[in-house]
């Protein structure tokens, strides 16, 4: 690294510890670096750029500055010659909002940036897909509904393709449970081979609202057998929301022959009738 990457914190550590010296050898002059909301690119073969970044992963000559919620702006130390800054999206694993990690399926944002003395300097976020990212399926229900294969049997429950309010397309996916129709269990009608995956990180993404509960997880064929399990219980949501569904240590086992995604609810008691959307569905690995 060409100087000190001196982050806000720094400052104010110094500020307040009597032995801090350095501040009386050279004098620290600080520039902002400004990063905006962040937008997914849309391209041929990576569906709606619907996404839930929340956060962004910022390092400086490859070393971490620090982990900050969008849109953030961050003290630099201002040096003669541009900083190689590299920034990474930050997503919420499995709707645990306390925590972030680097999504492994976009790219980096590279630039070089002067960091000036008191001058604000702004970097878009504009994030793509990697290119070696493999989707074994994109459900946007544009054209066509994949999860019709009904695993409880009763093909009163499916999950439709209906014109609806989307703010990503024209048809989303609905569950609608009422009746003596008041469970589902579906998955979709492609099984998907464990060695077209190169063992390493597995997610699902996929936005969704509604007023009922729902589970999702994962049929995987081990040996002769077909083993299904639940991974997470979504709650209800009035308002759309992305979610990032981590499956690697289900589907990368190197047992792993084939695999599916499965989702299921059942009505509430007391409920006479529940609704759930789903739209965007991608299933990402390397």
């Amino acid at each position: 690294m060409t100087g000190k990457i001196v982050v806000y914190c720094l400052l104010l550590l110094c500020a307040t510890t009597l032995s801090c010296t350095f501040l009386a050898d050279e004098a620290i002059t600080i520039g902002m670096l400004k990063i905006g909301d962040p937008t997914l690119q849309s391209s041929l073969g990576t569906g709606a750029p619907s996404h839930g970044i929340k956060d962004a992963w910022v390092y400086a000559d490859e070393q971490i500055v620090g982990v900050f919620g969008l849109p953030a702006a961050i003290p630099i130390e201002s040096q003669e010659a541009p900083i190689s800054f590299q920034i990474r999206a930050g997503i919420s694993p499995n709707g645990n909002n306390s925590s972030s990690i680097e999504y492994p399926f976009f790219d980096e944002i590279v630039t070089q940036q002067n960091i000036n003395q008191g001058a604000n300097t702004t970097v878009p976020l504009n994030f793509n897909y990697k290119r070696e990212a493999v989707f074994d399926f994109i459900a946007d229900f544009e054209q066509t509904n994949i999860f019709i294969d009904e695993v409880d049997g009763n093909v009163q429950t499916i999950l439709q393709r209906k014109e609806t309010d989307s703010p990503f397309g024209s048809f989303a996916g609905i569950i609608e449970l009422q009746g003596q129709n008041d469970a589902i269990e579906v998955t979709h009608t492609a099984r998907y081979l464990g060695a077209n995956n190169k063992r390493g990180s597995v997610f699902l993404e996929f936005d969704y609202k509604g007023d009922e509960n729902f589970f999702v997880g994962t049929i995987l064929e081990k040996g002769s057998n077909l083993v299904k399990a639940y991974k997470i219980l979504i709650t209800p949501s009035v308002d759309w929301k992305h979610f990032y569904l981590d499956l690697t240590d289900e589907i990368s086992k190197s047992d792993v022959v084939s695999y599916k995604v499965v989702f299921s609810s059942t009505l509430s008691p007391g409920k006479t009738k529940s609704t759930i959307y789903l739209d965007n569905m991608k299933l990402i690995h390397f």
